[in-house]
């Protein structure tokens, strides 16, 4: 799934192409749900979708605010453990190895 995000967000720079842009999104959002792990990816992805801003003088915030919203939206849609207390249980999710002693 990350890679997949890494993929179209580099399609996203060659082309610029809003489907790369939500797909990006969505795939960083269900790989970020997977294994937290993904995260170098999502962030090179997240930093080339920056870079295509740059190079195709798209409106910065117009884009992150679309991407952000189909990476959250992806990530809470396929972690359903997160719907009853989003803070709390992503919380414990994150720290649980060094809470649980």
């Amino acid at each position: 799934m990350a890679f997949l995000s890494f993929i179209y967000a580099r399609k996203f720079v060659a082309n610029g192409s809003a489907r790369c842009l939500v797909l990006s999104g969505v795939f960083s959002g269900l790989a970020f749900a997977s294994k937290y792990t993904a995260v170098p990816y999502i962030l090179a992805g997240f930093i080339m979708v920056l870079y295509a801003c740059y190079i195709h003088r798209f409106s910065i915030v117009k884009v992150m605010i679309a991407w952000t919203v189909f990476s959250l939206s992806s990530f809470l849609l396929d972690d359903p453990i997160l719907w009853i207390d989003p803070a709390g249980r992503l919380y414990r999710s994150l720290f649980f190895h060094i809470v649980f002693r």
